[in-house]
């Protein structure tokens, strides 16, 4: 499952996760009995699907960073050298 970004041997490129490639709304993983009951229940009870950013096991994308997280840029963490 390509819940982030990885590195595909097959194809020698770097993938970006199945979520932005398949351009959902959400992404379930896991098991995933009890988020798939949840998402229904709170469905079922009006809630939006765009709303549902709490539930573990599921993974969304955000158009901006949350107030309080930081975002870190990686290029710089993986270079070689001093």
């Amino acid at each position: 499952m390509r819940r982030i970004a990885h590195f595909d041997y097959w194809s020698e490129k770097v993938r970006r996760s199945v979520l932005m490639d398949a351009k959902a709304d959400l992404l379930v993983f896991g098991n995933a009995e009890r988020q798939i009951c949840e998402i229904a229940h709170r469905l079922a009870a009006g809630q939006r699907i765009d709303e549902i950013d709490d539930l573990r096991g599921t993974a969304f994308v955000r158009k901006t960073i949350p107030e309080g997280w930081l975002e870190i840029d990686s290029t710089s963490s993986t270079r070689r050298g001093r």
